[in-house]
């Protein structure tokens, strides 16, 4: 299993909030990893 590591840097623009990954973001990606139409671009 692949570890991630962590750090606490945000970043906000706007409407727009950029955040460290956690281990609840792997479900999200593996949907994204999974779909053509995302791997495409």
């Amino acid at each position: 299993m692949t570890v991630l590591r962590q750090h606490n840097i945000k970043i906000q623009r706007g409407k727009i909030t950029l955040r460290p990954m956690t281990e609840e973001d792997w479900e999200i990606l593996l949907k994204w990893n999974s779909d053509p139409e995302v791997l495409y671009y």
